[in-house]
């Protein structure tokens, strides 16, 4: 390093003291000068009436019906819906790239484990009126099968396999 030329280290540190405004934050007179005066717009001419955004002009491309020939039968199907087939259509022929995709939609919408329901327990009120329906359900098969010991009877009396009684 030649001699007689400080280092970077050296060198004091120059800060530019900020710009306050009335209420002591710091704000650059520039930014002052071509701020919008109240009351006026940045932009005159506004958004155009009926211009529509990116989500409503995909949802209105994605919802458009196009004809299809689907099995000798001409059919009319929106486009997300074809997209989706192409895709399925994509994964069942071994595109790794689709099947990842349509894994990553199943369990968006599905979620990653079976919903199955859980088991719940039941309060002891509904726990005694179980219990209570139960028991006498049993009484009336008990008394039922005590009655009628050859089976069933018919309308006129007789039981099941046709003997009198």
């Amino acid at each position: 390093m030649p001699t007689g030329v400080p280092s970077m280290r050296s060198l004091p540190i120059v800060r530019r003291a900020k710009a306050m405004t009335e209420d002591g934050r710091g704000k650059s007179e520039g930014s002052r000068r071509t701020q919008f005066p109240p009351g006026v717009s940045g932009n005159k001419g506004g958004r155009p009436t009926g211009a529509k955004g990116l989500r409503s002009e995909l949802r209105q491309e994605l919802n458009e019906l196009v004809e299809v020939t689907e099995g000798g039968r001409v059919r009319k199907l929106p486009k997300r819906r074809l997209v989706l087939k192409s895709l399925i259509a994509k994964a069942a022929k071994g595109d790794v790239r689709a099947a990842e995709k349509i894994v990553g939609l199943i369990i968006q919408f599905e979620g990653f484990e079976d919903q199955r329901p859980k088991q719940t327990t039941l309060s002891s009120h509904d726990q005694s009126i179980l219990e209570h329906f139960l028991g006498r359900s049993a009484q009336q098969s008990d008394g039922a099968r005590a009655d009628g010991e050859n089976g069933p009877r018919s309308s006129d009396g007789r039981n099941a396999s046709g003997d009198d009684q």
